[in-house]
């Protein structure tokens, strides 16, 4: 592994779908200080060491529940560890690593590995530097698992509960198990996105083959070298603009949704976009290609707002739903008042920790015929490449509108 300190890169692992989609972001964003840290990206922060303590020790899982009601202090917040968070991190490191680890060190060795040898070929939170393609490629790996001249495994854990990434091609992971492609004799990489607060549960990896990785290094020199020149374009896309701080003020993606709505915004109080029913087969394409775009613009001005003052609004504390202070006083207060009638009904628990607990071959076999149905729910526009079949257009579409 490489062993020299991860530090901060403008064209880092972590940013990757930003710069290696819009070079000219690295420039526009120099200099800007740093966004503070959402209290959800600190609760990530603390399931990463969380899950690095527990693999690098080789904690089991009854130890690894020890660590409930720790309170860690992460980028000014106070994140108490969870039984939601235990459950996250031990999905990963047990279901996932440790299972998969063993499993290739079995084939390799013809028996489990003792503890002590984890530590020759798994490795947390590793540093990336890949100087051999650009020196300004830095990363930090969570978990890359290397047998020499037999398997190559990354693991990367999502701990949001957003949006699936995509497994297939991740760029993130392939940069992370680049180090040691180059470094060894590796047929091809193994690559696991591990998200296991949106029930991901699907452990099947993506497989890089060979090809794949030297194809992804020239592409990424390419694509870091497109960044260095001073008029490097901006080029707005979903995946650029989503998580760049500085959409706020770029010009590239206030001209794409000036475009898109068919108007300008010199006048704010004068922008009025074309009624719908006056737009093209083409426009509408162009408007639905973009409107991810139109959405992230939209939400960077909201997000803008809440550090100026604007006229007509005002910043006001926001709180949550209320919730007990303690359960289990609230128990012993109330239970003598209601009884049974305290609690909640009984309620299945979610099917897809069903088909875990039963595995997902087994229930699909025997169960899912009989009890699991998808629900109609109407139409959804996608774009051409869906692999749903096509149905006819509503002809009274523009009517609805109207």
């Amino acid at each position: 592994m490489s062993p020299e300190p991860t530090k901060h890169s403008e064209t880092g692992a972590s940013s990757i779908k930003r710069w290696g989609n819009c070079p000219g972001s690295v420039r526009l964003l120099r200099g800007r200080p740093q966004k503070p840290t959402a209290i959800y990206a600190a609760w990530g922060t603390v399931a990463h060491t969380l899950m690095a303590e527990a693999i690098t020790k080789v904690w089991t899982r009854q130890r690894l529940d020890k660590e409930i009601g720790r309170v860690i202090t992460q980028e000014g917040f106070t994140i108490k560890v969870d039984q939601e968070m235990v459950d996250c991190v031990a999905f990963y490191v047990y279901d996932v690593v440790f299972t998969k680890a063993n499993q290739a060190f079995f084939e390799v060795m013809g028996r489990a590995p003792r503890e002590e040898e984890y530590r020759d070929f798994v490795f947390v939170e590793q540093p990336i530097h890949l100087k051999e393609i650009h020196e300004d490629l830095y990363g930090t790996a969570d978990t890359v698992v290397r047998i020499p001249y037999y398997k190559l495994m990354v693991f990367d854990l999502k701990t949001g509960v957003g949006e699936r990434v995509v497994q297939e091609n991740n760029a993130q992971a392939k940069f992370y198990g680049l180090r040691e492609w180059l470094d060894g004799d590796y047929a091809n990489a193994e690559i696991y996105i591990v998200q296991p607060r949106i029930n991901a549960i699907d452990t099947t990896p993506y497989i890089a083959s060979a090809e794949n990785m030297e194809q992804f290094a020239v592409e990424l020199r390419r694509k870091v070298l497109a960044t260095k020149p001073l008029d490097a374009p901006l080029i707005p896309s979903e995946e650029a603009c989503r998580w760049c701080e500085a959409k706020v003020e770029c010009p590239a993606q206030r001209a794409l949704v000036e475009q898109t709505m068919l108007t300008r915004f010199d006048n704010l109080d004068e922008v009025k976009p074309p009624p719908v029913t006056t737009l093209t087969p083409e426009q509408v394409a162009s408007v639905l290609n973009n409107s991810k775009i139109i959405e992230l613009w939209l939400k960077s001005v909201w997000e803008y707002a809440r550090n100026i003052d604007v006229p007509g609004y005002k910043l006001v504390k926001k709180y949550g739903n209320r919730t007990w202070i303690d359960e289990q006083k609230a128990i012993a207060t109330l239970a003598p008042v209601l009884g049974e009638a305290l609690y909640a009904p009984r309620k299945l628990i979610p099917l897809g920790e069903v088909e875990k607990a039963i595995g997902k071959k087994e229930f699909k076999a025997k169960y899912e015929a009989e009890l699991i149905e998808k629900p109609y729910r109407g139409e959804e526009l996608v774009k051409e490449e869906d692999n749903r079949e096509k149905i006819a257009s509503k002809t009274d579409l523009f009517e609805i509108l109207e």
